[in-house]
C-alpha cells in the first residue's frame, strides 16, 4: 500500500515539474514539437510556376488550333491541369499541391492534374 501511495504521489509531483507548454502529442497543422515545419512541406522552388507556364503555352496552342486534343500527351494534360488549377487557386496553388501530395502521394497529385487538364480543356469532358 505504501508503494502505491508513493508512486501516485511521485507521479503527481513529477507532473508539475514539466513545463506548461510541453506536450507528448504529435504536433498539428504542420508543426512538430520543436516548433519547426513538417518535413512533408515543400519549399517554393518555382516548380509550380514553371508547370503553369508550360500549361499556358499548351493552352494557347490548343486555342489557336496549332494543337489538337489527339496530339496531347499525359504530360501535356498534366501541364494544362497545373495551369487551370493556378487560375483557380492563385497564390494558394503551391499549398494545395503540397496538401494533395501529403494525402494522395505524388502519383495521385499528378493524376489529378492530368484529369483536370483533360476535362477543363474540353478534350475529355466526361
Amino acid at each position: 500500500m505504501k508503494k502505491i501511495f508513493f508512486i501516485v504521489i511521485s507521479l503527481f509531483v513529477f507532473s508539475f515539474a514539466l513545463p506548461p507548454n510541453f506536450s507528448l502529442a504529435q504536433g498539428m497543422m504542420g508543426n512538430n514539437m520543436m516548433g519547426g515545419n513538417s518535413t512533408a512541406e515543400q519549399s517554393d522552388d518555382g516548380h509550380t510556376v514553371r508547370e503553369e507556364a508550360e500549361g499556358k503555352a499548351v493552352w494557347e496552342k490548343l486555342q489557336a488550333k496549332e494543337l489538337q486534343c489527339e496530339d496531347l500527351t499525359d504530360e501535356n494534360f498534366g501541364a494544362l491541369g497545373e495551369y487551370f488549377m493556378g487560375q483557380m487557386m492563385g497564390a494558394s496553388h503551391e499549398a494545395m499541391n503540397t496538401m494533395m501530395i501529403q494525402t494522395m502521394g505524388e502519383q495521385g497529385e499528378e493524376q489529378m492534374h492530368i484529369a483536370m487538364g483533360k476535362r477543363m480543356s474540353g478534350c475529355e469532358p466526361n
